[in-house]
């Protein structure tokens, strides 16, 4: 059956149960935003209702962390702007074991040598996808060309977010 999207998009709202997913989140600004990584939780139907989002939080003092919190009714998430399907992550177990290596791999990125001043969710997303790739979690050889891939479905979904139709669903072609 053919489709009338575009290749890269899938028709929303189905996220699969056990993959990972980048987002990004509208801040106000028409060209950038905050970068995360989503995983849903299968076991709860829509699968995307529940799930672990994984960010960075600027604290006291302009201090930043790595954060995760439980994401709930995240399908109606009113930030989101694009969400691409980065990775199947089965094979490292059920919901809770994905988010506990998850957790372990990104309190492992290191972000010393960037500049405080200079620090930014999109900064700590591609350090964190470098991570996940050596943990073998993902394959993406080049964490630039997927930034390049993720900015242009965000600013693909941005006319239709601004009209309130909330986030559009990719698939990469660099990770996997």
């Amino acid at each position: 059956m053919a489709s009338d999207a575009p290749p890269e998009e899938i028709s929303r709202p189905s996220l699969d149960g056990g993959s990972l997913y980048a987002v990004l989140l509208f801040r106000g600004d028409y060209t950038t935003w905050d970068w995360a990584f989503f995983v849903p939780d299968a076991s709860k139907t829509p699968v995307g209702a529940l799930g672990s989002l994984f960010h960075t939080t600027q604290g006291m003092a302009g201090r930043w962390a790595f954060a995760m919190e439980s994401a709930t009714d995240f399908l109606h998430c009113a930030e989101a702007v694009a969400m691409v399907r980065l990775a199947d992550l089965h094979g490292l177990g059920n919901f809770a074991d994905v988010v506990q290596e998850l957790t372990a791999a990104f309190n492992t990125v290191d972000t010393s040598n960037i500049h405080p001043v200079e620090f930014s969710s999109r900064l700590w997303f591609i350090e964190a996808i470098c991570v996940l790739h050596d943990c073998g979690f993902v394959t993406c050889d080049d964490a630039w060309l997927l930034e390049r891939e993720l900015k242009r479905y965000a600013f693909s979904a941005m006319d239709s977010y601004l009209e309130g139709g909330g986030y559009k669903l990719f698939k990469s072609e660099h990770c996997s």
